[in-house]
């Protein structure tokens, strides 16, 4: 049963013990092979409340009055009062081998030894503090268990496919009350989507009243993009803060987003994905705004992650370089442009790489070698030896006469060719007498 206590939640000061999200408690199982979930029965109503409050939560019925001597549903800070008395029960064991999130306990093992004694301490502390478990809904020994919306095994985190199941069964949206509750349900495994903020963009619209009217060709695209993306979700992996992160961010006029990678032995795997919508200042920024927004933003929801980590930072920037009014500079120029306005430790030699590797600049700049000579084909010869090709053969080892080199001339009809005798240093001179001779 749950009472109506909105008048007193309005008088009642609220509680700021903080509960904490399902990805900041699922991270804590890298690693865990063994799982084992205890569900409270009733949890809330487990819990006395102070004797002297007991006539606050008066109701009435058709039957009498009555007051509530444990603590009801309904009451602004039950969920934080629940949460901080479950946190100290069970506080040895908090972070080692065992998730609280309100009524579900969640025990969590390297090994099946080591699982077996982590459950006799934690039924230990259930006995002590007397709490009644709800059998139907525990489960055992397991290796891949549902825990918060969420599937957790070894190989990772992916979606309930009961709730999946659910949201295939929906063929469109009939009311506002629809939407908000698929809207709510996307943003609850939003980092399983990529570029969630723009895909939900066209049904984020309908929400502003007096909008749902205006269902459109727009809205069920996006609609149906969003069910095959809950449909076919990725498999998540747990982040190990041991190993450098991959961070891949992209902007568009309308949203940025972000994904988050670690490499693991089967290659680079994704951690979450993130996204946001732009509001109407921010889709005035320039290109490369967007961008630095991109990693600006991906960097605030995943501090806990990124903070004092190794980092790539892997950001498609390349239509700002490639601007038809942008221009092709060579290393020092380009150097000196991003340095008025950026900053990183490898920047003249990231630089250099890039200009060096880019076909555009090495066209574009101009050649600092001796010109090549004649690069155009000549004329056919109209008679005998009016073209005539010469190359000189030299450093050849001494023989009777004092000659070290090799002259050949060879015409281009190549009706013959001729060779003789010279030295090494051949002047101009001796060069056009041999010509003519």
């Amino acid at each position: 049963m749950c009472t109506d206590y909105h008048a007193l939640n309005r008088v009642t000061i609220k509680s700021r013990y903080h509960i904490l999200r399902a990805d900041e408690l699922i991270d804590q199982l890298l690693g865990d092979k063994f799982f084992w979930k205890i569900d409270l029965r009733v949890g809330y109503h487990q819990i006395r409340l102070n004797e002297a409050d007991c006539y606050k939560t008066a109701f009435r019925t058709r039957y009498g009055s009555y007051e509530y001597m444990v603590m009801p549903f309904g009451l602004t800070n039950t969920p934080s009062t629940f949460q901080l008395t479950m946190n100290k029960v069970f506080r040895p064991l908090l972070d080692k081998c065992v998730i609280v999130y309100l009524d579900d306990i969640l025990i969590y093992s390297t090994t099946r030894e080591q699982h077996l004694k982590d459950l006799e301490a934690v039924f230990s502390l259930v006995q002590q503090h007397q709490f009644i478990t709800q059998g139907s809904k525990c489960e055992f020994l397991k290796q891949e268990l549902e825990f918060l919306g969420h599937v957790i095994s070894i190989d990772g985190v992916k979606i309930d496919p009961k709730k999946i199941a659910t949201i295939q069964d929906w063929k469109s949206l009939a009311n506002l009350h629809e939407l908000q509750s698929f809207l709510g349900f996307v943003n609850y495994v939003r980092r399983f989507i990529p570029n969630m903020a723009g895909v939900t963009s066209p049904l984020m619209d309908l929400l502003k009243k007096g909008k749902f009217h205006k269902w459109g060709g727009e809205q069920q695209v996006a609609f149906e993009k969003l069910k095959r993306f809950l449909t076919t979700p990725p498999v998540l992996w747990i982040a190990d803060p041991c190993r450098p992160f991959e961070l891949i961010t992209d902007a568009s006029d309308l949203a940025v987003g972000a994904v988050l990678l670690q490499d693991f032995s089967e290659g680079l795997q994704p951690i979450a994905y993130e996204s946001r919508k732009l509001d109407p200042a921010e889709r005035n920024y320039p290109v490369h705004d967007k961008e630095l927004l991109a990693i600006v933003h991906a960097f605030k929801v995943w501090r806990c992650y990124l903070t004092a980590a190794d980092v790539t930072v892997r950001t498609d920037t390349k239509e700002a370089y490639d601007s038809n009014f942008s221009g092709h500079y060579g290393i020092d120029k380009t150097a000196e442009l991003l340095s008025r306005h950026y900053y990183w430790p490898d920047l003249p030699s990231d630089v250099q790489q890039y200009v060096t590797s880019y076909a555009t600049c090495q066209r574009m700049k101009s050649s600092r070698l001796r010109p090549a000579g004649l690069l155009q084909p000549l004329e056919p010869p109209c008679r005998p030896w009016q073209h005539v090709t010469m190359d000189f053969v030299t450093c050849l080892p001494a023989g009777s006469s004092v000659a070290t080199a090799s002259k050949l001339a060879i015409p281009e009809d190549f009706l013959a060719g001729y060779s003789w005798a010279t030295h090494s240093s051949y002047s101009l001179d001796t060069l056009d007498r041999s010509k003519t001779g």
